[in-house]
């Protein structure tokens, strides 16, 4: 009796580390599965992004009327101009150490509730609205040589906005 006793017991262990074994490959196949699903999420949207960036080349490539076999290489020069000052910003009381603050330009508008809580002040941003409306302007110019321009053409995008600093984006295309 009871060696039946010790080997029912030894066949209830062995069936629980089956058991145990078992949900663990399950979960392992769900992790899989799930991370695959991503993967296939990003390389889906990654597809989707290269194609909007092929598309506006194209897109400037037809508006200069070029056929462009291979881009080379985008030249950027951005700049981008950073105010750090003390600003007073128009605040409305709202209760008890509660406040609505409110900020703005003509190309931009920020709102944030500020609450005082022992020595800590959190701000929640309620809205920030930035228009900023631009103006794009594409326009080819032959390269200087000997003080005349009949070198090859170079080929310039500028963006003009309303609010902020200009940039100048000059594109080499290779044709073939």
């Amino acid at each position: 009796m009871l060696i039946l006793a010790w080997q029912g017991l030894q066949l209830k262990n062995k069936l629980d580390k089956a058991r145990t074994e078992i949900e663990r490959l399950k979960d392992n196949q769900v992790q899989l599965l799930a991370a695959r699903a991503q993967d296939q999420t990003l390389i889906l949207t990654q597809r989707e992004l290269t194609g909007k960036v092929l598309a506006e080349r194209d897109s400037l490539a037809k508006a200069l009327q070029i056929r462009p076999k291979e881009v080379i290489r985008y030249v950027d020069r951005v700049i981008i101009e950073t105010i750090r000052d003390t600003v007073e910003v128009e605040s409305t009381f709202l209760q008890n150490m509660t406040w609505h603050l409110t900020d703005g330009d003509k190309c931009w508008r920020w709102e944030a509730d500020a609450k005082l809580n022992d020595l800590d002040l959190d701000v929640n941003r309620t809205l920030f609205d930035y228009r900023n409306k631009s103006t794009e302007v594409y326009w080819w110019q032959r390269r200087r040589f000997l003080g005349l321009r009949i070198g090859r053409k170079d080929y310039y995008q500028r963006v003009l906005p309303e609010c902020g600093d200009i940039s100048t984006r000059s594109i080499e295309i290779r044709k073939r």
